[in-house]
C-alpha cells in the first residue's frame, strides 16, 4: 500500500471515508515521520498526544457518518496563528512560554471541520523574513537539494516551516500567512502550492499582526485540489474581524477542471528582471504557452474528446522530453524528510492532466532512467 503519508489530501480523506486506514493509523504515521525529519526543524511543537486524541474523536464521526470536509486529515499549524493552550510565540523569544486562552478563527474552522493538529510549525520571527533565517528557534531546512550541490537551502519564509513541511510529507497540509510573499514565495521554494486569497477572505483574528492592512491567511498543499479543499475550511466572514468578508465561501474545489477558454490571463512585465537565468526564463515563456495552447484545464479523462486526450498526450511528451536531461540523476527519499531536486519550482507547474511535472516523470520517466534508485 502506499505510504500513508504520500497521500494528498483528497487521497486521505477517500482512503478515510471507504474505511482503508484509520484517522488514528494516518496521523501516527504522521507522527513517526515528523521524528525521523526533526533535522529539517520545521516543527518547534510537536502534540502527538493532542493529534491521537483528535484523531480518535475524528474516528468515531467517521463511523456515524459525521465526517466533516477535513475529518481526521493531519494539519501543521503556523506559529503565528492562536491555538489555545498551546506554545504560540510567533517564533519569538519575546513570547516565552505564551499559550493563549484562545483560539484562531482560521484553525477554528479547520477543527470544526475535523482537522487534525500535529503541532506548530517554524516560521521567521513575527514573520519578519523571507528565508526562515530569523526563526529564535533556529533556520528551517528545505528538503529539497541541488543537484551536485550538498549545502542546505532556505526554504524561504517567512512561512519556512509551513512549506519545508509538506513539501516533505511530515504534514498532509499547513496553515501559513502572507503580507507580501509568505506564503507565494517559500511554495515557490518547495515545490509545492500555496494561495494568498483576496484581504478578508480569512480572518486574522487570533493571528499575530505585522501588517494588518496586508496580512492575509492562506494554505500550504501538495497540489491544487488541496489547497482548494483547505481554503474552504479556512475562509470564513468573522464578527470579529470587522475586515473580514461577508460573502459566501464558495465550493473552489468544484472549480477545479473548469474550462479557461475566454479568460484573460495578466504576466506583469516587471516580473521578469535582468539577469533573469535562462532556466527560469524558459519555464515562464512554457507556462504562458501553455495556458495559450490549451484552453482547457484538468478534467477526467472520460470526458475529454478524443482530440484533447491526443493534445493532451503529446504535451506530456512534450514536457517529459524537456526535462528530462533535468531529472534524471535525481532521488526522493522522502522518509527521511531529504528530497534532492534541480529547480523544486517544477513541482508547481501542472500538466493539462491535472499533474505537476514531478508526478508525471516519476511516473513515467524515472523508472527508464540509467543507474540504481535508493
Amino acid at each position: 500500500m502506499t505510504s500513508l503519508t504520500a497521500l494528498t489530501i483528497a487521497a486521505a480523506r477517500e482512503g478515510l471515508r471507504k474505511k482503508a486506514f484509520s484517522a488514528l493509523e494516518l496521523t501516527d504515521a504522521y507522527v513517526a515521520a515528523i521524528e525521523k525529519a526533526r533535522v529539517l526543524n520545521a516543527f518547534i511543537v510537536e502534540t502527538p498526544e493532542k493529534a491521537r486524541d483528535m484523531a480518535k474523536a475524528s474516528d468515531a464521526r467517521l463511523a456515524k457518518g459525521e465526517a466533516g470536509a477535513l475529518e481526521g486529515i493531519p494539519l501543521g499549524i503556523k506559529d503565528l496563528f492562536a491555538t489555545k493552550g498551546i506554545h504560540t510565540q510567533a517564533c519569538s523569544h519575546v513570547l516565552d512560554a505564551f499559550k493563549p486562552p484562545y483560539e484562531s478563527t482560521v484553525t477554528a474552522n479547520l477543527w470544526r471541520d475535523g482537522a487534525v493538529m500535529l503541532g506548530k510549525l517554524n516560521m521567521d520571527e513575527f514573520a519578519m523574513g523571507s528565508s526562515n533565517e530569523t526563526s529564535y528557534y533556529g533556520n528551517v531546512i528545505n528538503p529539497w537539494k541541488r543537484r551536485n550541490f550538498n549545502a542546505a537551502l532556505v526554504p524561504g519564509g517567512s512561512s519556512g516551516g509551513s512549506a519545508s513541511a509538506v513539501a516533505a510529507h511530515i504534514c498532509a497540509a499547513a496553515t501559513a500567512t502572507d503580507t507580501g510573499g509568505s506564503i507565494r514565495q517559500p511554495a515557490a521554494f518547495t515545490g509545492t502550492v500555496g494561495i494568498k486569497p483576496t484581504y478578508g477572505r480569512c480572518s486574522r483574528w487570533g493571528i499575530v499582526a505585522f501588517a494588518s492592512s496586508l496580512d492575509q491567511a492562506g494554505p500550504i498543499a501538495r497540489d491544487v485540489r488541496d489547497a482548494a479543499i483547505m481554503l474552504k475550511s479556512m475562509a470564513s466572514v468573522d464578527p470579529k474581524d470587522t475586515t473580514s468578508v461577508d460573502l459566501p465561501v464558495p465550493d473552489y474545489e468544484k472549480a477545479i477542471g473548469r474550462p479557461i477558454k475566454g479568460l484573460r490571463v495578466g504576466i506583469p512585465k516587471e516580473y521578469r528582471v535582468d539577469p533573469m537565468p535562462a532556466e527560469i526564463d524558459a519555464l515562464w515563456a512554457q507556462g504562458a504557452a501553455w495556458l495559450k495552447e490549451h484552453p482547457y484545464t484538468n478534467r477526467t479523462r472520460g470526458s475529454k474528446t478524443d482530440h484533447e486526450r491526443k493534445a493532451m498526450n503529446q504535451a506530456e511528451v512534450s514536457v517529459c522530453s524537456i526535462l528530462r536531461d533535468w531529472i534524471k540523476g535525481q532521488v526522493m527519499a522522502v522518509e527521511t524528510g531529504i528530497l534532492t531536486f534541480e529547480g523544486a519550482f517544477l513541482g508547481q507547474i501542472l500538466l493539462p492532466n491535472g499533474r505537476t511535472v514531478l508526478e508525471q516523470a516519476a511516473e513515467t520517466l524515472l523508472p527508464a532512467l540509467e543507474g540504481p534508485r535508493p
